[in-house]
């Protein structure tokens, strides 16, 4: 393991952890006439603006790290995708792909996970975990981002908490 890149994106990590399982826990809005028949779906469905905190995993306190951007969108049946504003330089990160269910009321659990490379190359991959509550238009989160050498071995863990609003025309 190249220790140097390691030591760089490990703060970027925890950022990416975040502000991907953030943006998975956001809700989203149908068409009105859409919404009334399973409103515990359509309160997630639709795409978020994000700003995620990466936070100490066993304190809940902030790093100290740079807030940062993120769009979460949900889609009816369960995708979810994700982009960050959250740098890996040198490396690239790809948007992340995953899934989304209720947990009933307004609690939600989304996961994504998405390609970390260097020179062209699979450096890490990504998973983004996140508990989301949905309050109207907004939302709040927890976030677990664990990042995974190529062949599957867990190198890094971080925690995120993020507040989303969901975008409207």
């Amino acid at each position: 393991m190249n220790t140097k890149l390691l030591a760089r994106l490990s703060p970027l990590a925890a950022m990416a952890l975040v502000s991907g399982g953030l943006l998975l826990g956001a809700g989203g809005s149908a068409a009105e006439s859409d919404r009334h028949p399973q409103r515990s779906e359509q309160s997630l469905v639709g795409t978020w603006r994000t700003q995620v905190t990466l936070i100490n995993c066993a304190t809940g306190k902030p790093v100290g790290a740079p807030v940062f951007q993120a769009l979460l969108t949900f889609a009816r049946g369960g995708t979810a995708t994700e982009t960050t504003a959250n740098s890996f330089f040198p490396a690239l990160r790809s948007p992340g792909h995953g899934a989304w269910a209720s947990e009933g009321g307004q609690s939600y659990r989304a996961a994504t996970t998405a390609f970390i490379s260097r020179d062209g190359i699979l450096f890490r991959t990504q998973t983004i975990t996140q508990d989301i509550q949905v309050d109207d238009d907004t939302f709040s989160s927890t976030a677990t981002t664990e990042f995974f050498d190529p062949a599957g071995t867990l190198v890094l863990k971080g925690c995120a908490a993020a507040t989303g609003e969901r975008y409207k025309l």
